[in-house]
């Protein structure tokens, strides 16, 4: 009996640890989407003529239902900052931007649009993009098998919501606007996915009627 007991356990072995590499796998799969996007851009630019931009976050404190804090949209703009680096742009560090609103006593959550385009002007920028979590939920899921043993599996993903504008520095208008969303395991990829896609439309031709 205690034979048999013991074979059953060798069988069932296994199989449990296949079904817990086969079900990660799907979940990773079900958890990772595609990047959302959807933009518009009022007209054509040319970039190659002006390029400098300035990318902010109005975003202050933690706004308790989306989940999103000054830190994580700080990365955001990091991040989306990046993906400008690396099609081209010229960027206005951050680091001059923060000197410049202490030099000047200036604190985004306070300031009107005016001041925020007199402050880009005077560092040389040509468009600002204002960009913003709207969305960061994040679950945790954990599966174990078999008591006693090390079979356990823990997934993590993140819905990541993101929007964005551009202002032309010189007519002060609009002139693109974007939002995107995904899903992935990992906070980080999913912004890096979403700026990639978002500034991808900057230099999408404007759709005609």
């Amino acid at each position: 009996m205690l034979n048999r007991t013991f074979q059953y356990r060798r069988l069932l072995l296994p199989l449990l640890l296949f079904c817990l590499l086969s079900c990660g796998s799907l979940y990773t799969a079900r958890v990772r989407q595609e990047v959302s996007v959807d933009s518009h851009l009022e007209h054509e630019i040319d970039f190659k003529a002006r390029n400098r931009i300035m990318v902010l976050t109005l975003a202050q404190e933690e706004k308790t239902l989306a989940k999103t804090t000054l830190t994580a949209n700080e990365a955001t703009t990091d991040l989306v900052s990046l993906a400008l680096l690396n099609r081209g742009f010229q960027v206005i560090d951050r680091a001059h931007v923060n000197d410049f609103m202490q030099e000047n006593d200036l604190r985004l959550d306070s300031a009107d649009v005016s001041k925020i385009i007199e402050m880009g002007r005077l560092l040389d920028a040509d468009f600002l993009i204002v960009t913003n979590l709207f969305q960061n939920l994040q679950a945790s899921h954990a599966i174990s098998f078999l008591p006693g043993e090390v079979l356990t599996s823990i997934d993590t993903s993140a819905n990541i919501g993101v929007s964005s504008r551009m202002l032309d520095l010189e007519s002060r208008q609009v002139i693109w606007v974007g939002i995107a969303t995904t899903q992935d395991q990992n906070f980080q990829t999913a912004i890096q996915r979403i700026a990639d896609k978002l500034i991808a439309s900057l230099k999408q031709r404007r759709s005609t009627p």
